[in-house]
């Protein structure tokens, strides 16, 4: 049987790991970059599960959650938050939501494929065995091109998420040195009053 899948994530980094490791032969992938487009296509799509990230431009992944959830024909859609190394899972806003779990970025996606796959089995009653003709092939490694081409896009997010801490850092430190200086200069002037006796 296969399955719908929607992935929506910001990351193109992510949405191509999707791509590379979900084979085709149990998953119809669909990928999304924006809470938007997400928006109008959940209906039309009809997806099995959704990978969504916390922080999807346009429409975040509670609301697309609570989006998805709102419509009956889609009660039974499997739902995984992505959230990122520095992002926060808000409990309270996926309450009620019935999701099956959250998923730390960068996550191991061919991991991620089979426990959606044995989940989604479990879900509709596959118990049936297939014949020896009907046996998929072992999935293939990733080309060369595409395994290099996953590593650039991930090793751009690494330099972009590294650049972003150490500029946090470095206003950190400015802050507090600032701060430092400001009571050093308020202890100063303390310490230079005379008081009479």
């Amino acid at each position: 049987m296969t399955y719908k899948v929607i992935v929506a994530d910001g990351s193109p980094s992510v949405r191509k790991a999707a791509e590379l490791a979900f084979p085709e032969s149990d998953f119809e992938l669909f990928c999304f970059d924006n809470g938007q487009e997400l928006a109008r296509a959940l209906p039309e799509i009809g997806p099995d599960a959704l990978l969504v990230g916390l922080s999807l431009p346009g429409l975040d992944g509670y609301r697309a959650a609570s989006l998805l959830r709102g419509l009956k024909e889609l009660d039974r859609t499997a739902i995984f938050f992505l959230r990122g190394v520095f992002e926060n899972f808000e409990a309270d806003k996926a309450a009620g939501l019935d999701y099956e779990d959250v998923v730390r970025k960068p996550f191991d996606s061919e991991a991620l494929a089979g426990r959606l796959k044995s989940l989604l089995d479990r879900r509709h009653d596959v118990w049936s065995f297939p014949e020896a003709s009907e046996v998929a092939a072992p999935p293939q490694p990733a080309r060369p091109a595409e395994s290099r081409e996953l590593a650039e896009l991930v090793s751009r997010e690494v330099d972009r998420a590294c650049a972003a801490i150490e500029e946090r850092v470095r206003r950190s430190v400015l802050q507090e040195e600032a701060g430092c200086r400001r009571r050093e200069a308020a202890a100063g002037k303390r310490g230079g009053r005379k008081t009479k006796p």
